[in-house]
């Protein structure tokens, strides 16, 4: 069962707020309960299919003790009679008679127990034919709920659609974050991500895809490159937001601590910084020498775009 906090979440991935992020919420909920309701129905009829069938055999057992205890007793009542007719004739006549009624005795009772046997094994037959056709229907409905439920979770994946992206409403960056987390939970090939997010473009962002070359268009880095030069989302502009941002109304400081290490993944990867950390701590060396020389110097640095600092004390 998902709890209410992984609801959420999975939600404000979709883009929910609001209205719109209770009833996702809501309609989750409702459909987890349904399931409950059908495991637990398909358990309860399980378990009243089985004692049923105990208590059918419990009935055979006691059909069987009583056919046993019948036999003993037609086996005393022919050892009485037996007696009866010793002490009334001779025992040649007594032992013919009592072997006669001794056969017959035996006769009926195996053609009792023939047809009791009989009647038993076919109820018994009966029991696990139904036993076994309730397994088949039980493993039946199991793989049909099985499939149901993943139909349900692919249907999931593939909606709510993202909105096209609007110039006038959207900033462009926070789109394209969000565009990548949905490609990364629909699974979607990166290949293919330049394809889908050209989908949603317009305005502006079209016509920077439009005039790609196509080796570009299909490349996703190369077109987010782009757009973000296009709406001058550049180094230096993602270097102010992380230098200057602070928490804004409402915002928990987990939500600050993301926002502001987006802007500086985004500001190392437009300053094309090397990795692992030396090319982070050039880079951060760099950025600070540039703050505390004059503004002259620091024209006449960025014009020179050296990608060392140990570079500028050779040139200076």
């Amino acid at each position: 069962m998902s709890s209410l906090k992984d609801l959420v979440e999975l939600g404000k991935q979709f883009g929910y707020e609001g209205e719109t992020l209770r009833k996702f919420v809501q309609e989750k909920q409702a459909r987890e309960r349904d399931q409950r309701v059908k495991e637990r129905d398909i358990e309860r009829k399980k378990t009243e299919l089985h004692i049923a069938f105990e208590r059918e055999k419990l009935v055979l057992e006691k059909e069987k003790m009583v056919f046993k205890e019948k036999k003993i007793e037609l086996e005393k009542q022919a050892s009485r009679e037996k007696i009866d007719l010793e002490r009334q004739a001779g025992k040649e006549r007594i032992g013919w008679e009592m072997d006669a009624e001794k056969e017959r005795i035996e006769q009926v009772h195996e053609l009792e127990e023939r047809k009791s046997e009989g009647k038993k094994r076919a109820k018994l037959d009966a029991i696990e034919l139904e036993d076994r056709n309730m397994e088949k229907e039980h493993k039946r409905k199991f793989e049909f709920l099985e499939a149901k439920k993943d139909r349900q979770q692919d249907s999931k994946l593939k909606c709510p659609k993202l909105p096209p992206f609007d110039d006038n409403e959207d900033n462009l960056d926070s789109y394209l974050h969000r565009f990548e987390r949905y490609a990364t939970i629909q699974k979607w090939q990166r290949d293919n991500w330049s394809l889908h997010v050209s989908a949603m473009l317009k305005g502006k962002a079209l016509d920077v895809y439009s005039r790609l070359r196509v080796n570009d268009a299909l490349n996703y880095d190369a077109l987010k490159e782009a757009l973000l030069k296009r709406y001058e989302l550049t180094e230096q502009g993602f270097r102010i937001k992380f230098k200057t941002s602070k928490p804004e109304k409402g915002e928990t400081f987990a939500q600050f601590i993301c926002r502001t290490g987006n802007y500086f993944q985004r500001w190392i990867e437009c300053g094309k910084v090397q990795k692992p950390f030396e090319g982070l701590t050039d880079f951060l060396l760099r950025d600070q020498l540039l703050d505390t020389c004059s503004r002259e110097l620091y024209l006449l640095l960025r014009e020179k775009s050296l990608s060392n600092v140990c570079l500028f004390d050779l040139d200076f």
